[in-house]
């Protein structure tokens, strides 16, 4: 039962080898490939007296350290775009809509408080000792929410300037 229950994982396995394989082989071909025909060409134009040995090793350390530079870029593809769906959902956080609207009488009636036994009024023991921590929590959120925007609400009538 466990040899069945692998064998999917394994074939996979294998499978990404191959492509893992095939990949680092076509990667290694194509740098060798490249310091041949820079050294090949480089040569020829040395012998035709076009440029110096000290400019074809120029030329050659700046192809070998740009490359890794691409290799190095290209390796954090994957980061970069869960770092790019991160920003994403962060700002997809920032642009929800609320419910609480300064003009709106019924979004000013938070549920957390409206919700409870008497509303507004309900007694919650000395320093709300009678509430939970969690309840402590969204009862001071739609507290200060009210007080910004009473705050804010005269200033949202006037026309911007």
């Amino acid at each position: 039962m466990l040899e069945k229950a692998q064998e999917g994982p394994r074939r996979e396995s294998i499978r990404q080898s191959w492509f893992a394989g095939i990949g680092l082989g076509l990667s290694q071909s194509l740098t060798t490939s490249s310091w041949a025909l820079d050294f090949w060409y480089g040569g020829k134009l040395i012998a035709q007296g076009y440029i110096s040995a000290k400019a074809l090793f120029e030329t050659f350390m700046i192809l070998v350290s740009t490359g890794r530079v691409i290799a190095d870029a290209g390796s954090m593809t994957t980061d970069l775009a869960k770092g790019s769906d991160a920003v994403g959902s962060v700002f997809a956080v920032l642009d929800r809509y609320t419910r609480i609207e300064p003009e709106d009488p019924e979004g000013n009636q938070p549920q957390t408080i409206t919700g409870l036994k008497d509303g507004y009024d309900t007694w919650c023991g000395d320093k709300g000792a009678q509430l939970s921590g969690g309840k402590k929590q969204r009862i001071a959120i739609a507290y200060y929410s009210l007080v910004s925007l009473q705050r804010r609400a005269p200033q949202s009538s006037q026309p911007f300037h």
